[in-house]
């Protein structure tokens, strides 16, 4: 089946595809020496799906559906980092996939609440004046995770 490409850009969406899902893959693509849980993508692969892309840019939340990791050529060193693997997700079921905004930066976030109530969070830590900044992976086990990922 071909990926169907871009599919949400925006503050605040639904994922529809991912919930109820189990997780085979989760990586993420870094930059050089930036630290394992600063990545530019979030790649997640559900058992029998497609790759589903999150990224985030100028505050907003971009997710695609792709083949499999998106190579940049203009990046000379990156790396993938295996989040299924350092946070013991392989085969974790998604409960609700979702972007909202997020204080205190006012800008999106993805959010993954698992079915055992943890999160795996991508967020935006800082921010310059053109609304850009690195991103941050965050893990969060089911006694550290706020109920029904907060808002929703």
């Amino acid at each position: 089946m071909e990926p169907r490409g871009p599919l949400a850009g925006d503050i605040d969406f639904d994922i529809p595809d991912l919930e109820g899902v189990v997780l085979e893959e989760v990586l993420g693509v870094v930059d050089g020496e930036a630290p394992d849980d600063s990545p530019v993508s979030l790649y997640v692969k559900p058992v029998g799906g497609q790759w589903q892309r999150f990224f985030l840019d100028a505050g907003v939340a971009f997710w695609e559906e792709c083949d499999g990791l998106v190579e940049n050529p203009d990046e000379d060193a990156v790396r993938k980092v295996d989040y299924a693997a350092a946070y013991g997700l392989k085969g974790a079921r998604v409960r609700k996939a979702f972007a909202e905004e997020a204080a205190p930066l006012d800008t999106a976030r993805v959010v993954l609440i698992l079915e055992d109530g943890g999160e795996l969070v991508l967020a935006q830590i800082e921010q310059n004046d053109d609304g850009e900044g690195p991103a941050r992976v965050v893990y969060l086990p089911p006694e550290e995770a706020v109920p029904d990922g907060g808002s929703r």
